[in-house]
Parts: structure tokens; C-alpha cells; sequence
């Protein structure tokens, strides 16, 4: 009798175990997702013009402020900050899960949808809205375009600058992009090289373009999102951007 209700207890105490933790795994696995979300959603709400339109302190006692601050987010994760009676400041951001870090400054992002951006560095909370008003640097920016043809940019394209939306661990010079080169009115349209392998039979052969994404096939495939914004090329992949101009033959 009593083996059996000592056999019992185990049972009992074997199933409470084995679901906290199947509850643990599902806490997991769900704060997991969250984050992933939360850093795609962030990373998609970063762009566009924003105004401040209140301050605060971290105990949400509100502040009175004239030095407005404007954000304008840019291309390849470039963005422009301007506050009143101050010069404007251009750099490139990075995403830190939720965390932005404008290079001088490192901010918690609170809340990031199209109508609102949520700012803290802990003491300061920076609440934005949507604006039309840019800041006198940001006027002078072009919006991208995309490719229409590959007809309309042939020739030999070169990579003057790099930015990433996040950190980069070990920089691989053999992927890293170099050169583009359209020479051809079909497939292959030309190739793209890296800055470790700037031969051609060490590229990617460019093999179609369709709905603003450049195809490549080399000793992978590639996929690049194409657009041009002046006198520049921009080509994007996996959170990187590359601005390219053109060069003489």
C-alpha cells in the first residue's frame, strides 16, 4: 500500500516536472518570437520624417522644451537629426535588438508604428510624430527609384560607401560588394564583384531583373534589392547597403 502511494508520488511529481518545463520551453520560445518581431517592426518603422512633439522625464513628468528635434531617416540606414538653434547632425544607425544607436547617442525604442516613434535614453523620453516638415538638410535629398531597365544603367559601377542596419561581426571581404558591371543588353547582363575577388570569373554573373530585384548566380545565388537615386546605384542585401557611382570604362 504504501509502495503504491510512494509510486504514486513520483508519477505526480514526474508530470509536474516535465510540465513546468514544457511551460519554461513555450516562455521561451514565445519571448523568442516577440523579440524577433519586435526588431522587424522597429526596423520597419524607421524611416520617413519625424517631429518631436513632447518630452518628458523618465518618471513621465512632462518637460518644456524649444530645441524641437527632427529626424529624418534615410536611405541604407542614414538618418539626419536636427534640433532648433543647432546645426543638423548626418551618420548611419544601428539596431541593437531594441535599442537604436545614432553613433553619439543610444535610445531604447519604446513604440515605432506609422504614427509614432517612442525615443528614451533612460532619463529623457522623446515622443515623435509623422511630419512633412524636413529638416533644411533633408530637402536636399532625392527619394530612390527603382530600376526600370538595366538598359538605363550600363557601364562600371563602384561601391564608395557601405552601411548596415545592425553591427557587423566578421567583415567577409570575399561577399562584400565591389563592382558592378552591365555591358550587355541580355542575359548575362554583366557580373558583380567583391573586394576580395575583383575578377570576373570570381563574380556573379547578373542574370535577370525583375520587380526591383536583381538576380545573380556565381558559387551562390544572390538576390538584390535595385533602385538608383541620382547619379547612385543602391543595391540592398541582408541589411546591407551599397552605394554605388559610375566610372569610366
Amino acid at each position: 500500500m504504501y509502495l503504491k502511494a510512494y509510486q504514486k508520488n513520483l508519477i505526480n511529481l514526474y508530470l509536474v516536472t516535465s510540465k513546468l518545463k514544457i511551460m519554461k520551453l513555450q516562455y521561451f520560445l514565445l519571448l523568442t518570437v516577440f523579440l524577433f518581431i519586435s526588431t522587424a517592426a522597429i526596423s520597419k518603422g524607421l524611416s520617413g520624417n519625424w517631429k518631436e512633439v513632447h518630452r518628458s522625464t523618465a518618471t513621465e513628468n512632462a518637460l518644456s522644451f524649444k530645441d524641437t528635434i527632427l529626424i529624418s531617416f534615410l536611405e541604407g540606414n542614414e538618418y539626419i537629426w536636427m534640433s532648433r538653434g543647432s546645426s543638423g547632425n548626418r551618420g548611419t544607425y544601428k539596431l541593437l535588438g531594441k535599442k537604436i544607436d545614432f553613433g553619439t547617442r543610444v535610445f531604447s525604442v519604446l513604440e515605432s508604428t506609422s504614427r509614432s516613434l517612442i525615443l528614451s535614453d533612460g532619463k529623457t523620453t522623446h515622443r515623435f510624430a509623422p511630419t512633412t516638415i524636413l529638416s533644411e538638410i533633408a530637402t536636399s535629398e532625392r527619394a530612390s527609384e527603382p530600376v526600370r531597365r538595366l538598359a538605363d544603367i550600363m557601364g562600371k559601377w563602384k561601391v564608395f560607401k557601405r552601411t548596415s542596419d545592425t553591427p557587423l561581426g566578421k567583415v567577409d571581404y570575399h561577399t562584400l560588394l565591389q563592382t558592378v558591371y552591365i555591358n550587355s543588353a541580355e542575359s548575362p547582363y554583366g557580373y558583380i564583384t567583391a573586394a576580395a575577388l575583383p575578377q570576373e570569373k570570381d563574380g556573379w554573373k547578373i542574370v535577370s531583373m525583375s520587380d526591383g530585384k536583381l538576380f545573380t548566380e556565381g558559387t551562390t545565388s544572390r538576390t538584390f534589392d535595385i533602385s538608383i537615386r541620382g547619379d547612385e546605384l543602391i543595391l540592398k542585401e541582408k541589411g546591407i547597403t551599397y552605394f554605388l557611382k559610375k566610372f569610366d570604362q
